[in-house]
């Protein structure tokens, strides 16, 4: 449990610490802040009842995306502002590494067992993007046709 508790206090560090990095000011660090911190809480409960990397990472990163849409307008800042730094947590850094360290040191099995996860996690994470992207151009374009009476 302990674990749990520093691997999300860990995700919000991380976060908060990337939006600083992208100039993100204020409440907004935040709400970033919290916003990692929630990815990395859905990650661990859909891993646990499915035990799906795919599903683990796309789920968490559909719920993120979401909610970064649903932020962004309230607070007058660009999607992207709220998207990136709320799926850093999620970024497999530590399976590129290892991929490319089994590559260059001529471990052919391992590299492609590493790469293997390293795309079902990628695929979750873009696929979950482009996803809430499209429903929401869908949403907004629907919105904006019965506002004006085309």
């Amino acid at each position: 449990m302990s674990e749990i508790i520093i691997q999300t206090a860990m995700s919000f560090i991380t976060s908060a610490g990337f939006s600083v990095l992208f100039n993100v000011r204020g409440k907004n660090v935040f709400i970033n802040g919290m916003g990692g911190s929630l990815s990395w809480i859905i990650y661990l409960l859909v891993f646990g009842h499915w035990n799906s990397i795919f599903w683990s990472f796309f789920v968490s990163t559909f719920v993120i995306a979401v909610l970064s849409y649903l932020l962004a307008r309230p607070l007058k800042v660009p999607v992207t502002i709220m998207l990136v730094p709320m799926i850093i947590p999620l970024i497999p850094g530590g399976l590129l590494y290892n991929t490319v360290f089994n590559i260059i040191t001529g471990n052919t099995e391992a590299a492609k067992g590493f790469f293997n996860e390293l795309v079902l996690e990628l695929a979750g994470i873009n696929l979950a993007i482009i996803t809430v992207a499209t429903l929401f151009g869908i949403v907004y374009s629907v919105k904006k046709y019965r506002l004006y009476g085309l």
